[in-house]
C-alpha cells in the first residue's frame, strides 16, 4: 500500500509542479537567454567604430 501511496503522491506533486513551477522556470530561462543575447549584441555594437 505504501508504494501505491508514494507513486500517487509523486504523480500529484509532478502535476502541480508542471502546472505551476515549470512554466515560470522556463520563462526565467528564456528571459536570461534574451538578456545575454542583447548584452552580446550591445558589446558588438560598442566594438564597431561609428
Amino acid at each position: 500500500m505504501a508504494i501505491f501511496f508514494i507513486i500517487g503522491f509523486t504523480f500529484l506533486a509532478w502535476r502541480v509542479l508542471s502546472r505551476g513551477l515549470w512554466p515560470k522556470l522556463w520563462q526565467t530561462k528564456r528571459q536570461n537567454r534574451k538578456a545575454e543575447k542583447t548584452k552580446k549584441e550591445g558589446e558588438k555594437e560598442k566594438e564597431k567604430p561609428g
